[in-house]
Formats: C-alpha cells, structure tokens, sequence
C-alpha cells in the first residue's frame, strides 16, 4: 500500500510540473498541418501554415510528415492531437501514462507496488538517469516522441519477458505499433523479443504468438526505419538542394562517429551509472551470468545498449534519443536489487531518495520561477500585440539548473527551443510558428543573458 502512496504522490508532482510546463518549440509547429511541399514546419523562413482542426487534418498532415521528414507516425499523431485538444487533457494524461510506465517498468523487473524500496528505487532511477527529462516526460513533443512510446514497447516485450501467453492477433497489432514508436527503443525491443524467443525455443515452448508478434514488430519498424523523411530531414536541416543525394561518406563517416559517441552516447552511459550499480554488486557477489536470473539481467542491459548503438548509426544523436536505453536497464536495475544484500541495497536505495527530494524540490521551484517569467512574457505580447514587431524578455533559468542535467528548463533547452532572439526572429521556425499561433505580426525575444 505505500508503494501506491508513494506513486499516488509522484503522479501529483507531475501532474503540477505538467502544468507548469508550457507549449514549446515544436508544440507550435505541429498545431499546424505538416506541409511537405515548401520545406515543412520546422525550417527558418517558411510561410503561412493552416492549423490542424480535425482528426482528418492530422491524417494529411502525418502523411506529409512521413515523406518529408521523418516516419514517427504514431508519436506525431499524439503530438498532432493534444495540440488541438489542448494542454490541459495532456498535462493528466501525460502523468498518468508516466505512472502507468513506471509500473511496467516494475513488472518487467520482477516486482510490484507492494516492494516499496524497489518502488523508490524505480523512480530514483527514473528521475537521476532518464537523459533530458524536461524533454522527454514533460515537454509535449517530447513526451509524445519518448515517454508514450516507451510505454508502448514495454507493454509489447512483457509478455516475451515474463513468459506471459497473450493473443496472437492481439500481440500482433501491439507489435505493429511498437515498431512504429522510435528507431533508438525499436532496437532494444527487438533484441529483447528475439533472446526471450530464443529461451522459449530452447525450453521447446515457443509459441505462435511470440513468432507473430515478432514479424509485425518487425514490419512496423521497416515503416519508420525505411521513411523517405528520413534523409529528406538531413537534406533540409542542411540546406541542400533538392536534387542533392546525399553520399554515405557524409552520414557515416569517422568524424561523425566520434561526434555521436563524444554527444550521444557517452552522457547517456554516464547518466546511467547509477543503474548498474547493482547489477555490478550482483555479480560480484556470486551471482551466475547463466542461470534466469543473469541472463535476464544481462538481456535488458544488452537491449539498453544496443538502442544507445543502433543511434550511433543516426545522422545525429541528440541525447533524448538515449531515453529508451534507461527505461531497458531500470528492469535489470530492479532484478538485481533484489538479488544483492538487502542492507547494501537499503543503503543504496536510502542515499539516492534523500538525492532525489532535494532534487525535485530545486527543480520545482525553478519551474514556478520559469511560470512568473512566462507570465511577464504574455503581458508583454498582450501590451504589444498591435505593434509590427513584439519584442519580449529572454528566459533566464538560473546557473544552478546546469546540475540537474535536463530535468527542468536550462540554457540549453531555451537556446534550442525558445522564439528566436533579435535579428534571427524576422526568420526564424520557432517565431514563425509562434506568431501565427496567437495571431501575431512578427516577434523576437531579447538576447540570452551572458553566461
């Protein structure tokens, strides 16, 4: 029962942190049908947009997004459809899908709401070793692109994981739509369903279900792997001409490598850490890499990694893309928490809790400073609306924010996702976007603050 408590409660916390979270970025450029033709929504210097109004209007606008940009189909109707519902809907949704994560996330490790140190360690976990937590479980786009989608493979490899017989029809949609969620999650989800598959067809169990949910997992993956936006993106980011094939030398060459290793995979990992510790504890105490227990552990750690390697084939790796890595080795995590010392791990469990109240305490409070700027910002918009040229105040997150790596507004996030600052605003995606949400002329924000 205090697990419940204890999850009751973190539902709360983000459900007021869900509120206080602003649409941002491209939250504006997918209230608006995705237009292929002239460059999509997300290029500076784009013209006027039609809002999306209907669920037809999303559909027009997915299949757009699907040749011109990228394959996310399922994350981008989400994002489509909040918008148009409105932030509020989203913001209990959002809360409520993260909970019912975090749940999965326990099942998969063996556990329930009952264990309440594996409760808080789960959510201790979450909370220190997600990367970029702001933009992966509280910004809309962002929610949509990671938090929903790791739900969604999750809830498909369980049953693979936990030697659950299900519906082979039933199964098979789910794995449709679990290829359809993100390139860096579908590889994890495939290593998992492949070497669980592997165990049943050694144990002389396999079943039908588990061979069908495989091959349509499969076939919604090629959908989102195989997009024609895919490198239509990189073409447009780049600004090259349409006619332009871009050479393999130029995606994948040593250069980028180190790139996506040195930005992308390394922060994660090292975010990580936290989350091996027991697993490292486990095996040094005696515990087997080949009895269940071991190969179930190692097996979601391969799964974390090989999503943070299939990304380091990505033209870029932004280090969002890590998220589903952490969400496969939170079950290993908690396996292995429960197989190691109870005093070491009460210990452990005890020092990270303490770390993350205050944590959670300094992000909130930087939240409520971020909504109070806000506020002055509309009052600015509101005292100028008339006017050619809005000219707002920049945000100013505190330089204490750079610790809690992501987990609520810094300098980066504004840098990349604000309106454009004087002169770039006259041009710039995000004030475009922004101006013909709320009707305006044209809008810049001062210059960010010296750091």
């Amino acid at each position: 029962m205090t697990g419940i408590i204890i999850l009751a409660l973190f539902f709360l916390y983000f459900l007021m942190r869900n509120i206080m979270c602003p649409l941002f970025a491209d939250d504006y450029a997918y209230a608006f049908i995705w237009d292929g033709k002239n460059g999509g929504n997300l290029i500076n210097g784009i013209g006027r947009r039609e809002r999306v109004k209907s669920l037809k209007d999303i559909f027009v606008s997915l299949y757009s997004h699907y040749f011109t940009w990228g394959g996310r189909m399922l994350a981008h109707f989400f994002v489509h459809l909040f918008v148009l519902i409105g932030k509020p809907l989203f913001n209990l949704v959002n809360s409520a899908v993260c909970i019912l994560l975090l749940l999965v996330i326990l099942k998969l490790g063996g556990s329930s709401p009952d264990d309440t140190y594996l409760v808080l360690w789960v959510i201790s976990g979450f909370w220190f070793c997600s990367p970029f937590l702001m933009g992966t479980v509280l910004w809309l786009t962002g929610s949509c692109n990671y938090l929903w989608m790791s739900l969604v493979q999750c809830v498909f490899v369980l049953p693979y994981a936990q030697g659950i017989s299900v519906n082979a029809f039933m199964i098979s949609v789910l794995g449709f739509f679990a290829g359809l969620t993100n390139e860096a999650g579908g590889a994890g989800v495939f290593v998992l369903a492949v070497i669980f598959m592997i165990e049943s067809w050694l144990g002389g169990n396999l079943m039908l279900w588990q061979v069908s949910g495989l091959i349509f997992f499969c076939a919604g993956y090629a959908v989102i792997m195989l997009s024609p936006g895919n490198m239509n993106q990189y073409r447009l980011i780049h600004g090259l001409p349409l006619q332009y094939k871009i050479p393999i030398s130029e995606t994948w060459n040593r250069k980028k490598f180190a790139d996506n290793f040195r930005l992308g995979f390394l922060p994660v990992i090292a975010q990580e850490l936290l989350l091996y510790v027991p697993i490292v504890i486990y095996f040094l105490e005696g515990g087997s890499f080949t009895d269940r227990t071991g190969i179930y552990i190692l097996a979601f750690c391969l799964a974390s990694l090989s999503g943070l390697s299939a990304m380091m084939f990505s033209p870029k790796f932004p280090v969002r893309a890590g998220f589903p890595s952490t969400v496969f080795l939170i079950p290993a995590s908690v396996c292995a928490m429960q197989n190691i010392s109870g005093s070491l791990s009460s210990w452990i469990v005890s020092i990270a809790v303490i770390l993350m109240i205050a944590d959670m305490a300094v992000c909130f409070y930087y939240d409520m400073d971020n909504q109070r700027q806000l506020r002055i910002r509309f009052k600015e918009i509101e005292e100028q609306k008339d006017n050619e040229f809005v000219v707002v105040s920049a945000f100013r997150p505190s330089k204490a924010a750079l610790f809690t790596l992501g987990r609520t507004f810094n300098s980066y996030m504004i840098e990349a996702g604000d309106i454009e600052e004087y002169p770039y605003g006259r041009y710039g995606n995000r004030s475009i976007m922004f101006c013909q949400y709320y009707d305006l002329k044209m809008i810049m924000r001062e210059s960010m603050p010296e750091k």
